[in-house]
């Protein structure tokens, strides 16, 4: 075998091996992207079912009164002041 063809082999065989590494990253990416996708959807299925349990309780009121409440007598205070 020459020296090209050597190099020629040479050349066939790390292209191959590239190609190679590239189809096993792809394929863990793949398998991530899968996992990833699996756990959200069994994540959800949790937070649903919390969820339908925290409905049944009563909400919390977070609304302000419409009106203020009296105003205190200051009359009281004013004759102390005064003094």
């Amino acid at each position: 075998m020459s020296g090209n063809a050597s190099k020629a082999v040479h050349k066939e065989s790390n292209k191959y091996n590239i190609h190679n590494k590239k189809q096993k990253i792809m394929k863990k990416l793949v398998f991530a992207a899968i996992a990833a996708m699996v756990m959200v959807s069994v994540s959800n299925v949790f937070a649903s079912n919390k969820m339908a349990s925290v409905s049944s309780v009563a909400p919390v009121d977070t609304v302000a009164p419409a009106e203020p409440a009296a105003p205190a007598d200051s009359t009281a205070t004013d004759s102390t002041v005064a003094e």
